[in-house]
């Protein structure tokens, strides 16, 4: 516990699948929410959440944003991870002003994005309240800041926090997060692997465990 207060991210009991890569976008899209469902309802699976990585991997995707009406200053670099609707809570992070992304707002798939702390500050957004429903250019878009997260290490305490950019990706194969209330992990993890040969029979399954993959940076 004393290392999920000091990561700001809880990254406990959670079990990580590698994303299945075999199917078209068009055909995972319903292969994967239905999944999602089958692992739901395997008792002891608490939440399942999707992104492009995780906590303990670095992040290679990069692009410059800037704040509108400073065409002159240049663009900071922000660190961006794809996320889904869950991912946010799965993970215990809080949000310090806004809201996280929902289902509710069709348009967040379009141009709505989650800026860290780190990122906040480095736009210029100091007033975190004022920042929400602000708009911005990144990545050649114009994007709606939706919400501001509490900074969290992605990766050891040992590093700095990256300016980091969440952006809304409900079918991002990176990686499946599992956060797992179970006595039986092995009879979990058959249930899981079950479910798994059910939808992506093509893929291999790759799992591991967050905390032991992000002891390994130590």
């Amino acid at each position: 516990f004393m290392r999920n207060q000091k990561l700001g991210v809880n990254i406990n009991q959670t079990l990580v699948l590698e994303g299945a890569g075999s199917l078209t976008d068009s055909l995972y899209q319903g292969q994967f929410q239905s999944f999602k469902n089958d692992l739901l309802n395997i008792s002891g699976i608490k939440n399942v959440s999707a992104s492009t990585i995780v906590m303990g991997k670095e992040i290679y995707w990069t692009n410059g944003s800037r704040r509108l009406g400073t065409e002159n200053q240049g663009s900071v670099t922000l660190y961006n991870i794809g996320v889904d609707y869950d991912f946010i809570p799965s993970f215990s992070l809080e949000l310090k002003a806004g809201r996280n992304f929902s289902k509710d707002f069709p348009t967040d798939e379009r141009g709505g994005v989650l800026l860290n702390e780190a990122a906040a500050r480095l736009l210029g957004f100091n007033d975190f309240n004022k920042a929400v429903n602000e708009k911005f250019f990144s990545a050649g878009d114009t994007v709606s800041l939706l919400g501001i997260v509490s900074n969290y290490h992605h990766q050891g305490l040992q590093k700095a926090i990256d300016p980091m950019i969440f952006r809304l990706r409900p079918n991002s194969r990176g990686a499946y997060s599992l956060k797992i209330e179970s006595k039986d992990m092995a009879s979990t993890i058959a249930s899981v692997r079950k479910a798994w040969n059910k939808f992506f029979p093509a893929d291999p399954f790759n799992y591991y465990f967050l905390d032991e993959l992000f002891d390994k940076q130590y």
